[in-house]
């Protein structure tokens, strides 16, 4: 057997080591010591590689004995230096750098075991109203928190932080977990990491703020980073609701949406309590249009939803058989129109053109970048986009409204399959639906008679999820 083979077998479980971090985390004032010995334990590396592994971005070439020697080898020896990180994305409306890491497979490896072990020491302490980048937390809960625990407020506070992840204040971070981590060896690592830089044109720009967004150690450390507001905010709303007012708040990762029932003054008190604190003890700025004070009964836009209040009229009847009228707002959401329709034209996929007086007429539009794909392929592509916004927006109280979206993508799917056979779209339909659902033979499955069907499972209202998918592409974080 090879040597760190051996070592592997005599050394301690890392779900046992991770368990009994998260034993620890409540304890009032407990320290983390020797945390940084952990990585010296091969076991941990092969853990990494397993949660790693179902990540097709973020998937390591492999792990073996030998890489695990050389990358423990170099942390045994404090030589261990991150590489800088690939800028991946753009902003597409300013074009300002996005930093979401790429980084190397010995780093993503590494940051996977850090990110575990914060994960274990920081997750049992952060707070229910915060759902980004966390276990069964999305979009959806907090969609589906504000939706109960809203209902009869008179105000929003709508906040986004601004650049979040690029000007978190690295010495006030590490400040932060000094609280619970006594370990400066370890704390040394996540400074090399966060202190990286990115690579741009093949140059190192070095990084003297923030972290870099996406995978890795940097969505724990914002939370961790953050939950100091959900404590101030916490802290606040004990006081304020003392007060004979009410508040609430949820944030998802560097947006939050605070909801008040009091008047604007006490709105207005709250969102520059909030500012103060980002700006005086986080060192995070907030420009105005960036904290907005929104009537309860507008619209405020979050994660992607417009969230709204209802009045309605509910009679209660006294023993005295007198009557009265009491009005509730209740928390309803809605698709902007601007997002379904949007990523219509974001795709190409409809053309909109304006007759003399201004009508619109929606032209649906073939993909030809979709031509040359089998059969199956485009209909599983269309599918997959159709159940993709629907699984976003599932929560909406005008759900239905995606029956246009899916008008336009059909047509599309038409004119697109019209376009590879050469030949008009009434031909296509007539040929492939049967039944009033438009169906190709599905050629990559096994059997007879096998069938790829267009998208027929309606859009009605339903429960969102806790699986962190649904945050993945619909919409954008920052709407």
């Amino acid at each position: 057997m090879h040597k760190l083979g051996k070592v592997r077998e005599a050394l301690r479980n890392p779900n046992d080591v991770l368990n009994s971090l998260e034993n620890k985390a409540t304890s009032q004032n407990y320290q983390y010591q020797r945390i940084y010995r952990n990585l010296y334990n091969p076991n941990f590396y092969l853990l990494a590689d397993q949660k790693l592994y179902h990540n097709k971005e973020k998937r390591t070439a492999g792990i073996t004995e030998h890489r695990i020697a050389g990358i423990i080898k170099r942390l045994k020896n404090y030589s261990y230096q991150p590489k800088s990180v690939k800028p991946k994305d753009q902003f597409p409306k300013n074009g300002e750098t996005r930093l979401l890491e790429m980084s190397f497979a010995d780093d993503q490896i590494v940051q996977e075991i850090i990110c575990m072990i914060l994960t274990s020491i920081y997750e049992p302490t952060f707070s229910e109203q915060s759902h980004g980048f966390r276990p069964e937390k999305s979009c959806h809960t907090a969609l589906k928190q504000i939706k109960s625990h809203y209902s009869g407020l008179n105000w929003f506070i709508k906040g986004d932080i601004n650049g979040c992840f690029k000007k978190i204040d690295q010495h006030l971070l590490i400040k932060i977990l000094r609280r619970k981590i006594h370990d400066e060896c370890f704390l040394g690592l996540i400074w090399k990491f966060i202190r990286a830089g990115y690579l741009d044109k093949w140059e190192d720009h070095k990084t003297y703020s923030g972290t870099a967004q996406g995978p890795g150690i940097s969505q724990i450390l914002a939370n961790i980073y953050l939950h100091e507001l959900d404590v101030f905010i916490d802290d606040d709303k004990k006081n304020f609701d003392k007060r004979h007012c009410r508040l609430m708040y949820c944030r998802y990762a560097d947006t939050f949406l605070i909801g008040i029932i009091g008047n604007k003054e006490d709105a207005q008190e709250v969102k520059d309590a909030v500012k103060n604190f980002l700006q005086e003890r986080l060192k995070l700025e907030l420009l105005e249009k960036q904290i907005q004070i929104i009537h309860a009964t507008q619209k405020a836009r979050f994660l992607g939803y417009d969230i709204t209040t209802s009045r309605i009229t509910i009679d209660f009847i006294k023993p005295t058989e007198a009557t009265l009228k009491k009005n509730k707002g209740l928390i309803k959401l809605y698709i902007p129109k601007e997002k379904w329709m949007g990523s219509l034209l974001d795709q190409k996929i409809l053309w909109i053109q304006k007759d003399r007086n201004g009508k619109e007429k929606w032209m649906p539009v073939a993909r030809s970048s979709f031509v040359n794909r089998r059969p199956e392929e485009i209909i599983a592509a269309y599918n997959g986009e159709i159940n993709g916004m629907y699984n976003y927006y599932a929560l909406a109280n005008n759900v239905s409204v995606l029956n246009k979206f899916y008008y336009v993508m059909a047509y599309s799917m038409y004119k697109t399959f019209a376009c590879k056979y050469r030949c008009s779209m009434t031909k296509i339909k007539k040929k492939y639906t049967q039944n009033g659902v438009f169906a190709i033979p599905d050629q990559a499955s096994s059997g007879e008679n096998k069938q790829m069907m267009f998208y027929q499972n309606g859009f009605g209202q339903r429960q969102g999820t806790k699986k962190s998918t649904v945050d993945q592409k619909y919409p954008s974080r920052n709407s």
